[in-house]
């Protein structure tokens, strides 16, 4: 996530899901999914909807989560982005988070 008109915030995501793995060694940062740990980031980085630009990426029910918990905090939806990078299996629906 970054501001927008007084510059973009960018450094290590907020957190891993997966401490655990290989390309996840050595973090020392938050753990959980992003939309487990996205109102402490929100807090912390002093963030508001008006001058913030959310990048979400990875598992679909996590983008949509997230994304829902920030167009609840007042973002507009063309200030969220995302990307998801998988699915449920064919022929399932994802569950839906509340």
């Amino acid at each position: 996530m970054g501001g927008r008109g007084g510059g973009i915030r960018s450094g290590p995501p907020p957190g891993v899901s997966r401490p655990g793995a290989t390309e996840n060694a050595g973090w020392a940062g938050r753990t959980g999914r992003i939309d487990d740990v996205l109102e402490a980031v929100w807090h912390e980085a002093g963030l508001s909807a008006a001058n913030t630009v959310a990048y979400l990426c990875g598992n679909p029910e996590m983008v949509r989560t997230a994304a829902r918990r920030l167009e609840d905090r007042g973002m507009a939806a063309e200030a969220v982005r995302s990307e998801t990078f998988w699915g449920p299996p064919a022929g399932r629906e994802p569950v839906r988070a509340p």
